[in-house]
């Protein structure tokens, strides 16, 4: 076993050499509350070829000792530098995740000499008296300190289907006042006191579905840095590290291999009036209120419609790709220009896809940003182009609903989330773009509101109800209307119900499907 020592606590750690030799850069990544070095077992993989990785466990999880020092984040960070002058390492990249970011920040802006670069991923972030009411909350809860407090913190997993990843890397080695001492010290962190003297050039990545580090807060924290980056990870609600390990490390690389290119031009990073857009937010919250925003509000269920701050832009979508990239920052919300390229226009040569690129990013800014006195929804960096403000968007709710509804596991609370569904589906089915990565979205959104239909007709059918299970069908075939699986459940009803007329009527329909 691979241990330091420091006082009266035992430090574990894993060191695995990168595929390229010895003179590979060296990468120590940080886990978060409820976790071990483990949790990087994903990522790991996609970062050796390049990378000698260091984990270790802190102090109080998995195999490193609690110690009889306070649990801080001071503490945290000690630990770190002894493991760095122990190890002899001259320069670095730190990663830290959740709880392990609040200590990669607080190291990397004291330590800026020695490390490279850093990567601060889902960093939590409480705002003023949002922090205090959390605190307060989290102080007044009865399992405060017990085996309970630590199942309140896994249940922020809980709706994560039950094959997902995260539920083994979940450990309980640690003690359950060990997880609450994390807690408390999560919740009274300021990152903004240490990102604002970093020196240090910095990624952050949260995930697009984050809850408690959602994507307004960690905009918020990028502005207090000189130097920086942040993505958005797709498809990931939780753990970032667990639910794209691959396009996680894939973008932490791509980062890393820019540390030397020369700095994006002033002109390029968000302006005064970017800035005090998401400053408006942090003061807020700071006093209490709710967050205030520059709007956009998208209607994609029933046509295309955008509304900024409650007027509709109108003309220009249909121009200049306006609407393919809007709709892609609007699922994605902050990409790199290279992906941007690879995936609207992959059969150009990179440097023309660029080129055309820049044209048709001026045009959608003109659109969302008319004047200079307009809200900016649209920062354009070097390599970076991200949409940021309060979007609301029916679609993405909608599939938001139907994503919960999906991993519901309560018939009755399910039953209830697919009637909601119901009563709120458009009489089109997202029909307001056709490139070949929208119609791959659209198929699976389509395919799982069917399993939805299917699973309700089931549900009738196992409670004897098979005409209650043909009018839910029948709803879904209205914006389905070629779906053999819910056609075929609906010839099963009506052979249930010995409707001889429906059930010949659909069994054409369904003939029709097949020949053309």
């Amino acid at each position: 076993m691979t241990v330091l020592h420091r006082g009266s606590s035992k430090i574990f750690y894993k060191l695995k050499p990168a595929h390229s030799g010895p003179g590979a850069e060296q990468l120590i990544l940080l886990h978060g509350n409820l976790f071990t070095h483990a949790c990087f077992d994903s990522m790991v993989p996609f970062l050796s070829d390049r990378f000698s990785t260091i984990r270790y466990d802190l102090r109080g999880f998995g195999q490193s000792d609690l110690g009889d020092e306070p649990l801080t984040v001071q503490t945290y960070h000690e630990d770190l530098l002894h493991l760095v002058r122990s190890l002899e390492l001259r320069s670095f990249h730190l990663i830290g995740y959740g709880f392990g970011a609040i200590i990669a920040a607080r190291f990397a802006a004291s330590n800026p000499e020695i490390v490279k670069s850093l990567v601060l991923i889902s960093m939590p972030i409480y705002p003023g008296t949002v922090a205090e009411k959390a605190q307060k909350q989290w102080i007044e809860t009865p399992v405060h300190g017990t085996v309970g407090s630590a199942d309140c913190i896994a249940d922020l997993f809980a709706s994560l289907p039950p094959d997902h990843p995260a539920h083994e890397k979940i450990d309980y080695s640690a003690l359950p006042s060990t997880y609450s001492r994390i807690t408390d010290a999560s919740i009274g962190y300021r990152p903004m006191d240490d990102l604002a003297r970093m020196k240090v050039p910095t990624l952050l990545l949260c995930g697009e579905e984050e809850h408690s580090s959602p994507v307004y807060l960690s905009l918020m924290a990028a502005f207090c840095l000189s130097e920086y980056k942040l993505y958005t990870v797709p498809d990931s609600p939780h753990i970032v590290v667990l639910d794209q390990p691959q396009l996680s490390a894939n973008w932490i690389m791509n980062f890393m291999d820019r540390l030397d290119r020369t700095a994006a031009a002033d002109e390029t990073r968000p302006n005064s009036r970017d800035m005090k857009q998401y400053m408006k937010l942090l003061v807020n919250e700071e006093q209490g209120a709710a967050p205030l925003a520059d709007e956009l509000r998208v209607e994609l269920m029933g046509g295309f419609h955008v509304y900024a701050n409650g007027l509709e832009i109108k003309g220009g979508w249909n121009q200049r790709f306006a609407k393919n990239i809007f709709l892609y920052l609007l699922l994605y919300r902050s990409v790199s220009r290279e992906q941007l390229c690879e995936t609207l226009w992959p059969d150009l040569p990179v440097g023309k896809a660029r080129s055309y690129l820049r044209v048709y990013l001026s045009h959608l800014k003109k659109l969302l940003e008319p004047s200079r006195t307009a809200s900016a929804f649209l920062i354009l960096e070097r390599e970076d182009v991200t949409l940021y403000g309060k979007v609301v968007c029916d679609a993405l709710d909608f599939i938001q609903d139907m994503t919960i509804a999906l991993q519901e596991k309560d018939d009755r609370k399910k039953l209830e989330l697919c009637g909601k569904l119901l009563q709120s589906m458009p009489l089109t089915f997202f029909q307001s773009l056709y490139d070949d990565w929208f119609l791959v979205l659209r198929e699976e959104w389509e395919h799982n509101l069917a399993s939805l239909g299917i699973w309700m007709a089931d549900y009738f059918l196992q409670q004897g109800n098979p005409q209650e299970a043909s009018v839910h069908i029948k709803q879904m075939l209205r914006i389905l209307p070629k779906n053999e699986a819910l056609v075929d459940k609906l010839i099963a009803c009506y052979d249930r119900t010995k409707d001889t007329s429906n059930k010949e009527y659909w069994m054409k329909q369904k003939g029709l499907f097949d020949a053309s």
